[in-house]
């Protein structure tokens, strides 16, 4: 008997210090977002129960100083276990404090305290409707378009979310894999997160990454993503990146932009309406971009994109006015890093996530151990009756390789039924990309014999296409 301990980790990879990792959902549905505070802009005194020292007035809700709270009257109506984005302005600052309160508010868990003009939110998982709080703690100035609405989770750990507004389709990459694709994008359409400091990189490195799969009938100039304010697709009215197609969708372009000015790379061809795996690089001083784990192109690029505090990230739409749609195309696993990862480590990323977008393939971030006995799979088995015999082939040999002895083990479960394959096909996608595992060539589960730790060397699977539909599997495994 052979069995396997293994972790299923089979999900997006993260470098570490990522400022965002989008679109990472394994749940086919439909969202939407819309605004859920009533009276956020203040045009109005009314919706909000003011504590001492708070006044709407104007526009805008003004503290004199006091210790209090200023509190919608009306319960959020969110999901609980959702995720929100709760965002405020402070228009105007003389001193003191203001936060989002974890105490009665919406917003238990991260809680910063904002004491400089500017705009500010959180991402947020509440566990319940609840009324949205503002605390004062001797807070002296205004604040302005307070906020809360429906967001894509960030999976990195600066948890900084993406709000949706309109319509999102959220539907499998492939017919029946785990991860989802995001697409139906279009002028009201999108994900927006508003201004994050985190994404001002001056002239530093910096990275964008995601998959994208580019339909044939897209329009010309669409963006995937873009940092930038207002107009900025046109007139650069701010400063930002965006990655986005030609006027021929084949063609695909990453840019850097400040006030009046674009450094723009052609980034080469691709085929459309099919999955691709696109980098856009800012490293010392240069533009790079990838596709598909391989460099297309680069250029000197030594623009100063510091932001001057408007731009915000979009997904799905461009920021100009004049052409906002982005139309048919599919979007997964964004995620912008503020550093520049190697050539070496962005072929790895792709080698390991591009199994993702292939049908019937397992995707999740947590890990979650599964054990495997392999002759208790390879049963095959129709009416309760068997129909084949357990093969269970193992084979243990020494090669020569690398400069020193190696250990390979060669396995053939025999034919499995495809009913009981889920498992073994679960342990072969989490462990092709080089995951440590462990194989017991003669012992099982419940009593191990000799445990080994191994890699996936190589795996191959038969199958049948006539009568019962039945699957063997092979493989090569070499001890560490």
């Amino acid at each position: 008997m052979t069995s396997v301990t293994y972790t299923a980790t089979k999900g997006l990879k993260l470098l570490g210090d990522e400022k965002g990792a989008w679109l990472t959902d394994t749940t086919e549905e439909t969202i939407t977002g819309s605004e859920l505070v009533t009276n956020g802009d203040f045009a109005t005194d009314t919706d909000w129960a003011k504590g001492a020292g708070w006044t709407i007035a104007s526009g805008v809700a003004s503290n004199s100083g006091s210790i209090s709270a200023l509190q919608t009257i009306s319960s959020i109506p969110i999901t609980p276990g959702k995720t929100y984005i709760c965002k405020l302005e402070i228009t105007a600052y003389t001193s003191g404090n203001l936060r989002f309160s974890n105490s009665t508010g919406i917003t238990a868990g991260s809680n910063p305290n904002y004491n400089a003009a500017g705009t500010y939110f959180i991402t947020i998982t509440p566990t319940a409707s609840d009324v949205l709080e503002i605390y004062s703690a001797a807070f002296v100035g205004s604040i302005d378009n307070v906020s809360v609405r429906l967001a894509d989770p960030d999976l990195s750990t600066s948890n900084n979310g993406l709000g949706v507004y309109g319509s999102i389709t959220k539907s499998a990459v492939a017919p029946g894999s785990g991860l989802v694709a995001y697409s139906g994008f279009s002028a009201s359409n999108y994900l927006e997160q508003p201004y994050n400091a985190d994404l001002d990189f001056g002239t530093g490195d910096f990275c964008v990454m995601g998959w994208v799969k580019p339909s044939s009938v897209s329009g010309a100039y669409d963006n995937f993503i873009e940092l930038g304010g207002p107009s900025s697709i046109n007139t650069y009215a701010d400063s930002g990146f965006y990655i986005a197609t030609g006027a021929d969708p084949s063609v695909w372009y990453v840019a850097t932009h400040i006030t009046g000015a674009a450094s723009e790379l052609s980034a080469g061809s691709w085929t459309t309406d099919e999955w691709h795996f696109v980098v856009m690089v800012k490293s010392s001083g240069n533009l790079y971009s990838y596709l598909d784990g391989a460099l297309t192109a680069s250029k000197v690029s030594t623009q100063d994109i510091t932001l001057v505090g408007t731009e915000t990230l979009m997904i799905g739409r461009r920021h100009s006015t004049s052409n906002p749609n982005w139309s048919a195309a599919s979007q997964a696993l964004f995620r912008v890093l503020n550093y520049a990862p190697t050539a070496a480590q962005i072929k790895a990323i792709y080698e390991s996530e591009k199994h993702l977008f292939k049908k019937n393939r397992m995707y999740t971030q947590a890990g979650e151990e599964y054990s495997l006995d392999f002759d208790s799979v390879s049963v095959l088995t129709r009416g309760g009756n068997t129909v084949g015999k357990v093969r269970l082939s193992i084979d243990g040999t020494r090669e020569f390789l690398k400069q020193r002895d190696e250990v390979m083990w060669d396995v053939t479960t025999g034919i499995v039924d495809r009913d009981n394959f889920d498992q073994t096909r679960r342990f072969l996608e989490s462990v092709s990309s080089g995951a440590q595992f462990t194989f017991d060539p003669y012992g099982t589960i419940a009593s191990p014999d000799e445990p080994r730790t191994c890699t996936l060397e190589s795996n191959s699977h038969q199958e049948q296409t006539t009568g019962p539909r039945h699957i063997s599997t092979s493989f090569k495994v070499r001890e560490l």
